[in-house]
Parts: structure tokens; sequence; C-alpha cells
């Protein structure tokens, strides 16, 4: 059996995206014929034998990095970025071991920091110090894997040479994630004879959430009128409460909730309850595919989607019915009102398409068949899933 070694700065417990897809990766690989070997960052504070016994190690750096590889000896590394600066040098030591080596690209870090910190003194070098980075290390790779379209159309305009081959594996949806139905949450707020849309993930300036508030605001009372509740689930204690005080400085009481963040299951179990999903991205982030999308998608629930008209997730949920998006104050009741009552239709669109194309298995399946062809110096076909381009 091939040795594929997992290089990440995020595992599991960690939450987010990026965890639950290395997660699923250690999980999913032995089924299609490959080992998996994790190295993640030395301050990791998980537990090793949850992962099904598999090899693992602490430490980025080059020789922590360099020591494992001779441990180890895989086959082939998968290199997650971002942050870039985190995991270069073992991107570098994977290069001067001669392990072929795919990069696994989460963020265009150089756009996401100049857009964030825009104004700032020395972001434009900055910036610039990240592009090149992204430069050499995606030209110095076997290949590159992304997650949506986005990041697709970002890569295809790299000027870094040689072009590496480009794998489209986009976030996905585990079916077998699927929990009984639990009210526990509803119970806890108070949210009984509800209609909850639901976000459940990470909130920060990715997802803009100042701007969803603003967008709530003014609506207030047709929303408590319509018995609709906006539950936001997700975040450390600390930045629970400031986004709950942040809500009451829009008046959202009554309207929004806080709950901190719960293990992985207990928010799928939530997600299972509630009768809609919630994303969200700020401008700048147009080319995410958000992996709570897929999560709602997966119990058949309708999204709300704020984020930009151009975005990439935009185009999704329009090309797929599979809910209704919004950016902005104005569109705000039209879209609610959308996914009320359309939710069933949508949500049935959702399932299928989730149980066709964007469940773990398959992804996992898709990126399995990708290294092996690398492996053995073939080139399956990487046509985007779903059809078509955003």
């Amino acid at each position: 059996m091939k040795t594929v070694a997992l290089v990440t700065y995020w595992f599991p417990p960690d939450v987010g995206a990026c965890p639950n897809r290395m997660g699923d990766l250690v999980e999913e690989l032995p089924q299609h014929g490959l080992k998996p070997a994790v190295l993640v960052r030395a301050a990791w504070s998980g537990d090793r034998e949850a992962h099904g016994g598999h090899p693992m190690a602490r430490g980025l750096g080059p020789v922590a990095v360099a020591r494992w590889l001779r441990s180890c000896r895989p086959d082939v590394a998968i290199v997650t970025v971002p942050p870039w600066h985190e995991v270069w040098p073992a991107w570098l030591a994977c290069r001067m071991m001669r392990v072929p080596t795919v990069l696994d690209v989460r963020d265009p870090w150089s756009l996401v920091e100049e857009r964030l910190r825009a104004g700032q003194r020395g972001i434009r070098m900055k910036a610039k110090l990240y592009a090149a980075a992204e430069r050499v290390m995606c030209s110095g790779s076997a290949a590159v894997v992304v997650n949506s379209q986005g990041l697709l159309r970002y890569l295809s305009v790299l000027d870094g040479r040689p072009k590496p081959q480009v794998w489209f594996v986009p976030n996905a949806h585990r079916l077998d994630a699927v929990v009984p139905r639990s009210s526990a949450l509803r119970q806890a707020l108070g949210l009984e004879g509800r209609y909850v849309i639901l976000y459940a993930g990470a909130m920060g300036a990715a997802q803009g959430m100042e701007l969803v508030f603003a967008s709530i605001s003014p609506h207030i009372g047709r929303l408590r009128a319509m018995n609709v509740a906006f539950v936001f689930l997700g975040g450390r204690e600390r930045a629970s409460r400031e986004l709950a005080l942040m809500a009451q400085q829009h008046g959202l009481e009554g309207v929004a909730f806080f709950h901190a963040a719960v293990p992985r299951e207990t928010a799928m179990a939530a997600m299972a309850d509630a009768d809609a999903g919630l994303i969200a991205l700020s401008e700048g982030f147009d080319y995410a595919m958000p992996s709570k999308l897929f999560d709602a998608l997966g119990f058949g629930k309708p999204v709300l989607a704020h984020v930009p008209p151009t975005s990439t997730a935009a185009w999704f949920v329009d090309e797929h019915g599979v809910g209704v998006h919004f950016y902005g104050p104005e569109r705000l009741l039209p879209a609610v009102c959308g996914v009320m009552e359309r939710g069933a239709e949508m949500g049935e669109a959702g399932r299928r398409l989730v149980a066709e194309e964007y469940n773990r298995s398959a992804t996992v399946g898709r990126l399995a068949a990708h290294l092996h062809g690398l492996l053995n110096h073939t080139c399956p076909e990487s046509a985007p899933m779903g059809g078509g381009t955003a």
C-alpha cells in the first residue's frame, strides 16, 4: 500500500473545513489503497490515538519534517495551505527529499491579505511576497488541488513556470454523518415552533457577520411576525459573546441567537433540526465554497446565502436551485420568503446533488484516483464535478 504524507497546520479536533477534510482523508484513503501519515503543527493538542493508529507526528520545521520523511518514507505528500508562512518549510523539505508533492490550496492568501488589510502600512509589499510564495510553491509542486471553481480560475492565470496539474476536488458532505433529529438546541434557546435559519461554523473576517447583521436589522419587525430566528453556532466563548454584543447593537434581540462552538456531531444534529442553512461571505472571498453549504444540502435544507452576487457560491445556488442568495438589506426579505416558500423543493434538490456528486466518499475517491495517476505516471480526467463553470 502506498503511503501519503498529509502535512497540515489544521487537523481535528480543530474546527473548520480544512481539519474536517484532513480527518476525512485519514479515514477514507485506506479504502482506496493509500496509507495516510500525518504531520501537524507542534502546538496541536489533539489525541493521536483517535485517528486510526496511523503514523502521526508534530512539528512543521524543515529539520523535523526531514526527519519524519526519512521515518515514514512516503510515496507522495499533500501539503495544505494557508498558512503559507507556517508550511512552506515543510513543502521545501518535501521537495528537497524528492517526495512528489501536491499542494492543497484553500485560499489565495495574497489576495486575502490585500483585501482584508487594505490601507494598512506595508500591506501591498506583504501581499506581493505572499503572491511570490504562491507562484513558487504552485509551480514547484507536482499538482495543485483546489476546492472551488473560483480558485480554479485564480490559479489558471498563475504566471509560475512550469504550469502544474490542477485538480478540482470540492468540499463535500459526509453522508454517514447523518444523525438522528434532535431538538436540543431549539430547546436550549427557546425556539420551539420558530423557523430556524442556522449558521454553523467560523465567524471571522471572511464571513462578514457585521454585514449580515446590518442586512437583518431593518426587517426586525417583519421577521418577528414571520416567526423567523437566525441562530449563529460557532466561535469560541469570547468571540460568540462579542458577536452577540454586535447583534445587540444592531437591535437584533429576539431574532438572532448565539451559541459557542460545539463538537462537529452536535453541530450536525443542530443542522438536521434546522429549517434552512445560512452561509456568509464578504467581498474579496468570491472564490470560496464553504463546506457548511454542502452540510446543509446533505440534510435536505435550503440555503440562504449572504454572498456577493458575482461569487462562485451565488452561481452554485442559482445553477442547482438549492437556495436563494442576497447581499445587503434590500434583498433579505425576498430571500427569506423564497427559502420558506420553496424550501422543500430546494432541500430535495440539494440532497440529490450531494448524494450524486458532492459527498465525501466521491470526492476522496476522486483525489485518490489523481494520486494513483500521479504515482503511476498517468493523468485521470480532471474536469470539474457538477458540470459548467462559475
